[in-house]
């Protein structure tokens, strides 16, 4: 699959998660997912510079709506936006 296309797909799978979530810290941990489709709680709030209760409660609307996935870790779980990694690996 060209580069182009790629980013083309990541384009609608970004705009298509951003129909689902209305609050601002979501749409912020969601764009920054987008940087870092691999990651967890401690990287996200670097990243967006949000308080770790913000992003917590961010990152668990995205899971419940199936937009991310976490492993099953009790401690410094990662998460995954599958959809991304596949098409990047395609």
């Amino acid at each position: 699959m060209s580069q182009f296309k790629k980013l083309d797909e990541a384009e609608v799978l970004y705009q298509e998660g951003l129909k689902k979530i209305s609050q601002p810290a979501t749409v912020k941990v969601w764009e920054a997912i987008f940087e870092q489709p691999i990651t967890n709680a401690e990287q996200l709030k670097k990243i967006i510079g949000l308080p770790p209760s913000i992003v917590r409660k961010a990152i668990r609307q995205l899971t419940d709506l199936n937009m991310i996935f976490g492993d099953d870790r009790q401690r410094n779980r990662r998460y995954y936006q599958y959809d991304l990694i596949r098409v990047m690996n395609s």
